[in-house]
């Protein structure tokens, strides 16, 4: 049986792929998929045990990873959504003996050397500089409060813990025995689509597509993300191959 693993982004948390999941549950239609994990990141809705402060990147994967190899799951897609692909490296790392295959959702893969803060757009980081980000984190900006008012209440977003955002870019662990699958989304301006198209040429044969989904995309269209995730999509195309809407 065939696990799916669904890592989510910043300010958001699991509850981001609920649609998701009721796309791939409703649409197995051979019953292959065995079980579903969505981790809840530290620092993210109920996983609020941690000191924000000390929160780094090394966290973010423990609790990413750790359920496949308590469980010793084969098989296993890795789904990751916008700031969780910058850490995909480190997390296939730590169970590559069980990853299948990866789909990133809008994900951000930094320069070498670089921290993913130095691509946010410039007021956010302007502004984060600001307020004391080692206290009070990376706040969500207030138009994708507005956007997730209309699917969800405002209090699901959290600020972000700062450290895994300011730490350099050093991993670049994507074997070639894995398929990777990117999914563009088009209206994304937290990360626009020339950086993620950059992003998805890092990846060995990748299979990318486009839809037109802002960062909100597992949430707003997680019928079409669904199905890709399932292997059904009509937009993919072959092997490093492209096709915009």
């Amino acid at each position: 049986m065939k696990t799916i693993l669904l890592i989510h982004g910043q300010w958001v948390g699991g509850w981001i792929w609920d649609g998701v999941i009721r796309e791939i549950t409703q649409n197995d239609e051979k019953k292959c998929i065995g079980e579903i994990i969505v981790p809840c990141l530290p620092g993210h809705e109920y996983n609020t045990s941690y000191d924000r402060r000390r929160i780094s990147t090394d966290h973010y994967v423990e609790s990413s990873v750790t359920k496949v190899q308590v469980n010793q799951l084969v098989d296993v897609t890795v789904v990751v959504h916008s700031f969780a692909a910058s850490y995909l490296s480190r997390t296939i790392e730590q169970i590559k003996e069980s990853v299948k295959r990866v789909v990133v959702v809008g994900g951000l893969i930094p320069s070498m050397g670089r921290p993913v803060f130095d691509f946010l757009p410039t007021m956010l980081r302007f502004g984060t500089r600001i307020f004391g980000p080692v206290e009070k984190g990376i706040a969500p900006p207030a138009h994708l409060r507005r956007k997730l008012m209309a699917h969800r209440k405002e209090e699901s977003l959290v600020s972000e813990p700062y450290l895994p955002w300011v730490e350099p870019f050093k991993d670049s662990y994507y074997p070639d025995n894995i398929d990777f699958e990117y999914i563009v989304l088009g209206k994304d301006d937290i990360f626009d689509r020339r950086l993620q198209l950059k992003a998805a040429n890092l990846l060995p044969n990748v299979v990318t597509s486009e839809i037109e989904a802002n960062f909100l995309g597992p949430l707003t269209h997680s019928k079409e993300i669904g199905r890709m995730i399932l292997g059904k999509g009509t937009d993919m195309v072959g092997r490093s191959g492209f096709k915009s809407n």
